[in-house]
């Protein structure tokens, strides 16, 4: 098989993969503007009634079109907040049914990174320790160009708005908060109006901050029975879901596999069927960069060990790809603002374990 071949075994945006059930919500949205959906709709290859047809998928290339045009008309820069405010379980299908359902938050947000790709989000979506939060992070898996700031604000809405549904409380009762890697624009009214007072611009990265000590309340709505069966009902709507793994979730994955002694950037492009250059510039387009990722693997798997485990931080140190306990202090306080010491201590404020990759035998030291 040819690298060039192989390589487009990753997320494309031209291909129908994108299930229906958001983008007609959106139309809804749209619509609702008083703007005309031929006119929408133009050189999309998509009608109206197309919308309506469960069986119906989008490219990111039709929804990009979509969204761009609805920017424009709508003459509202805050569309993408207006949007994930709208978003109910419902539109969700069986993913929606899942989270509705859950004893916890915790394993609600457990089945929604494990699921995430039925929503045909197009953005990779973790879970990361932090010391008194666990962090939803959204990543982009396309190129999003002017549409960011759309896609980001919708997801980031939609994951706060439902997180509060769940637990039947408000988004500032239960402490969210929401942070965007962007500038702050002139208007906050809208971001305080839907996400509460905690939303802060400028951060390293687009996430939900849910406080830990959230995580293992149960939910008014906790059905384990429905629960078990709408797992199985996401097992076999996942079988059939045609999203591939994006690159960078790729790259993660190898990383994750081989931390003590990462793969070089070379090997990295091997592994995924790319020549280093051409990896250098999909990358590129999706905000990231091998250097990033390792990086980002490297010190969220850290903060996992230090917030869930008794491990020495010099054995984390290791764990982590660092054979200089001195260099690895120096790092992670650049990455975290704090040392691993600090860190660790802040974190033990909530024995919870959030589910990153640490298995119950690390927990305890044992393994």
């Amino acid at each position: 098989m040819s690298k060039r071949l192989a390589g487009a075994n990753f997320v494309s945006v031209v291909e129908p993969v994108v299930p229906v059930h958001l983008p007609a919500l959106l139309l809804e949205v749209i619509l609702e503007y008083g703007i005309d959906a031929d006119q929408l709709l133009a050189d999309t290859g998509l009608r109206r009634e197309h919308f309506s047809h469960p069986e119906t998928c989008l490219s990111y290339a039709q929804l990009a079109i979509i969204i761009s045009r609805a920017l424009r008309l709508t003459g509202n820069p805050r569309l993408g907040l207006h949007f994930g405010s709208r978003i109910r379980l419902s539109h969700q299908a069986e993913l929606g049914a899942a989270y509705g359902s859950a004893p916890t938050l915790r394993e609600a947000h457990q089945v929604m990174m494990h699921y995430q790709k039925l929503l045909g989000s197009a953005f990779d979506l973790r879970i990361v320790a932090r010391p008194e939060h666990v962090a939803i992070v959204a990543s982009k898996l396309v190129p999003l160009g002017e549409r960011y700031c759309f896609n980001q604000e919708s997801w980031l809405a939609a994951i706060a708005n439902l997180t509060a549904i769940v637990a039947e409380k408000s988004i500032d009762e239960m402490a969210l908060e929401i942070e965007f890697d962007y500038p702050a624009p002139t208007d906050l009214t809208p971001y305080h109006a839907i996400l509460g007072e905690r939303v802060r611009f400028g951060s390293s990265a687009c996430q939900v901050l849910v406080p830990r000590r959230l995580l293992d309340e149960a939910l008014p709505g906790s059905s384990p029975a429905q629960f078990r069966t709408a797992l199985v009902q996401c097992e076999k709507a996942l079988s059939r879901n045609r999203i591939p793994q994006s690159l960078p979730a790729r790259i993660r994955q190898l990383l994750q596999d081989r931390l003590p002694e990462p793969l070089s950037v070379q090997e990295v492009a091997a592994q995924v069927n790319l020549s280093v250059r051409t990896l250098h510039r999909r990358l590129d387009e999706l905000g990231s960069s091998y250097r990033n990722l390792l990086r980002e693997v490297r010190f969220e798997t850290a903060a996992g060990l230090l917030s869930e485990s008794n491990l020495p931080v010099a054995v984390i140190a290791n764990r982590v790809g660092f054979s200089d306990l001195s260099n690895f202090t120096k790092a992670f306080r650049e990455w975290a603002g704090m040392t691993p010491g600090s860190y660790r201590r802040q974190g033990k404020t909530d024995d919870s374990c959030i589910a990153i990759g640490v298995s119950r035998s690390e927990t305890d030291g044992s393994g």
